[in-house]
């Protein structure tokens, strides 16, 4: 999950999409707080931070596509 959107970032072209997840961003990256985060919550969020990382740092530009209730595409676009 992370080493392919850090491939992706060091090899793409300006204008080039990834979608870094698919689902509710904000609910599949949290547990309860009595729960401790499986791995791919951990990554999940590591992931996220990354990508708003690299948004701040104007390297990329992020855009959410709904596609239901609770189905929503990440996407990330190169600059």
């Amino acid at each position: 999950m992370i080493n392919n959107f850090h491939a992706w970032f060091k090899g793409a072209r300006k204008g080039t999409r990834y979608t870094y997840h698919r689902g509710d961003l904000a609910f599949d990256r949290y547990t309860p707080s009595r729960h401790e985060p499986t791995v791919k919550q951990r990554e999940l969020a590591f992931l996220a931070d990354m990508a708003y990382e690299l948004f701040y740092q104007r390297e990329i530009t992020l855009i959410q596509k709904k596609h239901a209730v609770n189905d929503y595409e990440y996407i990330a676009v190169k600059l």
